[in-house]
């Protein structure tokens, strides 16, 4: 799981100009802000299910919050194994006493500077590339509407990870052109993962 904070609701001055043959997609530079939110997401990386929570505030309260969320719609005969990273809110006293009441949730941090290997990140990717980048948001409710229908299921088209991948014996070769560099980084978050995962079983 991991958290975007500060998610502006941004209206643009003037109407984007759609891409067309021998020019690109162009937009106005103004723009008016009408708030920010903060959004917390989990990704089941077996199912590609999403659990999304919106929230004002950015607090250990908030991710303690969120976890109930979690606890609520997960099978109560699942353990809950969550990664994140090292926020200081993941770690504060009314979290670990949330955890102390809820023993089949178990946090798993990644090492610092490297949360880019938490799998929710590509989600994020796609959530700013196809929803946030092109909408024009008027009000903090039409961005509450915009990612309540983005996280329901089907609308992201989430799938399940098929585990870490095979070693090879080599790093990836670079990317080429014409090559769609997101399959590529697809692979190097496996293979980062498969490195984490073989240290912790040590």
């Amino acid at each position: 799981m991991d958290e975007k904070p500060q998610i502006q609701a941004l209206e643009r001055t003037a109407p984007m100009l759609p891409m067309v043959p021998g020019a690109p997609e162009r937009r106005s530079f103004d723009y008016v802000r009408h708030g920010t939110v903060d959004l917390f997401v989990a990704l089941n990386t077996a199912t590609g299910k999403v659990i999304g929570k919106l929230s004002a505030t950015h607090r250990a309260v908030d991710f303690r919050d969120f976890l109930d969320d979690i606890d609520r719609q997960t099978d109560p005969r699942l353990a809950v194994h969550v990664i994140c990273d090292n926020l200081s809110a993941h770690k504060a006293p009314v979290v670990q006493k949330s955890l102390l009441a809820h023993p089949r949730f178990e946090l798993h941090f990644t090492p610092t500077y490297s949360s880019w290997i938490n799998q929710v990140e590509r989600w994020f990717a796609e959530l700013l590339r196809r929803c946030l980048e092109c909408g024009v948001f008027c009000s903090l409710d039409e961005l509450k509407t915009a990612f309540d229908d983005w996280i329901k299921p089907g609308t992201s088209r989430p799938g399940p990870s098929d585990g870490p991948r095979p070693r090879t014996g080599g790093l990836s070769p670079p990317p080429q052109r014409g090559v769609d560099p997101r399959g590529l980084v697809h692979g190097a978050v496996f293979l980062v993962a498969e490195t984490v995962h073989e240290m912790q079983r040590r």
